[in-house]
């Protein structure tokens, strides 16, 4: 008896209920079983596998399409058809008569949207179809993840935007970008980098130095921070042991002390993980610039 089954997968592994990040390639496997011809009546006429995406078509593009009878790639032996307007891709057998005994099995890889919002379950559905009998998959989900940013002018736990620094002061900025629960994914992480814009005050300030914190733990250490057109990125040297919660980049700047009063000093920013970079929203603060003047009074 046929009994089609889903799952979303990680090359062998099987990731059903995991959560992958947006711009992420995840695969999806339809196994179905194929009957010993010799034990059949009359030869097959008709085996197909159907993969529905249909409720998550809207966030994904397909980006590969393959098919294996008992581990070997048989896709050329295969009509392919996706119609990504219904979010179906079925595959025919051109010669079902010449189908093998074991199972069939239908892998495709699908690439999230950038947009995708976090959290959107993603459900796949299926089935396998023998002659004129269509059985149903099982309907696994995955769930997707996009981390948040943001970015403030700091002076120790208060945030300052929109505050007034006099000329030559040390100034703080700190860009933070919430991490996923690495037990939740359905593959390690592959990047995570936190980037501090500067380029648009770059010629008023002096940049001092940087530290990096997870969940308020200084990790600098594990971070590789360049300086360089305006920006300093800190890049986590092994991003598949990064923790779940925050990461929190930390700069730290001094202004000069011949910039004119009222000159706006605006911040940008951004968090990267895998293929996905989340812009942050722009922070500013003014300068002041004390002016002297000396007379002498006859």
């Amino acid at each position: 008896q046929n009994k089609p089954v889903k799952h979303w997968v990680e090359g062998s592994q099987e990731v059903d209920g995991k959560v992958a990040l947006d711009n992420d390639v995840i695969s999806a496997q339809v196994t179905s079983d194929l009957p010993n011809p010799s034990d059949l009546a009359h030869k097959l006429s008709n085996v197909q596998v159907i993969d529905d995406y249909s409720q998550f078509k809207d966030h994904v593009k397909t980006s590969s399409i393959r098919v294996l009878e008992n581990g070997t790639d048989v896709t050329s032996q295969y009509t392919i058809e996706d119609n990504a307007g219904t979010g179906i891709i079925t595959a025919t057998r051109k010669d079902p008569s010449t189908t093998p005994a074991g199972k069939v099995q239908m892998n495709v890889s699908f690439q999230i949207n950038a947009d995708t919002p976090s959290g959107t379950k993603l459900v796949n559905a299926g089935s396998g179809t023998l002659n004129n009998e269509t059985v149903p998959t099982n309907n696994p989900i995955v769930n997707t993840y996009t981390p948040t940013t943001d970015k403030h002018w700091t002076e120790g736990s208060q945030v300052v935007d929109g505050k007034v620094y006099i000329d030559a002061s040390e100034t703080h900025t700190d860009v933070t970008m919430s991490l996923p629960d690495p037990a939740t994914l359905a593959k390690k992480l592959t990047r995570v980098s936190v980037t501090d814009d500067y380029s648009k005050f770059a010629q008023y300030v002096d940049y001092e130095s940087a530290q990096v914190l997870e969940n308020g733990k200084d990790v600098t250490s594990e971070y590789t921070i360049s300086v360089a057109n305006g920006k300093v990125v800190a890049t986590r040297k092994d991003a598949s042991t990064t923790p779940a919660g925050t990461v929190d980049l930390h700069v730290n700047f001094k202004i000069h002390s011949d910039v004119a009063s009222g000159t706006s000093l605006v911040n940008s920013g951004s968090g990267t993980i895998n293929d996905e970079t989340i812009a942050t929203p722009d922070r500013t603060v003014k300068t002041y610039k004390q002016d002297t003047n000396k007379t002498w009074n006859v």
